[in-house]
């Protein structure tokens, strides 16, 4: 995301939670998340579900992500919705390692993907 760095934060319009969901998924092909699933309409699938269900053989990790969009006027990182909520709340009850993110954690991002976090084995 080195293109958005560029600029002051304030000066930038927020990313589309598609748009932001979609560098996720770039960025983690290049650090080889061979696997990644995402409900592509959620008319029919459980409320709340996280946005990307993301897996990488080689560190044998597999990671929840629920993207979410920053409010366009303040700028600060919407909330899960109670059902978003309580996905993520049960998953990480089972020992799933589930991230909520923004593109204000894009460092965390890269270095979750990289394996170089600190639930990650690198």
């Amino acid at each position: 995301m080195p293109s958005r760095r560029a600029s002051a934060p304030d000066a930038m319009p927020a990313l589309s939670e598609a748009d932001f969901q979609k560098m996720v998924v770039g960025e983690a092909r290049g650090f080889g998340w061979e696997l990644q699933y995402h409900t592509w309409r959620s008319v029919h699938s459980a409320k709340g579900f996280p946005d990307l269900v993301l897996i990488n053989p080689e560190q044998k990790r597999i990671l929840y992500a629920e993207c979410k969009a920053l409010d366009p006027k303040t700028r600060k990182p919407k909330e899960p919705s109670p059902d978003q909520r309580e996905w993520i709340d049960a998953l990480r009850a089972c020992g799933q390692d589930v991230r909520v993110w923004t593109e204000l954690d894009w460092p965390e991002i890269e270095a979750t993907l990289r394996g170089s976090d600190e639930q990650g084995r690198g």
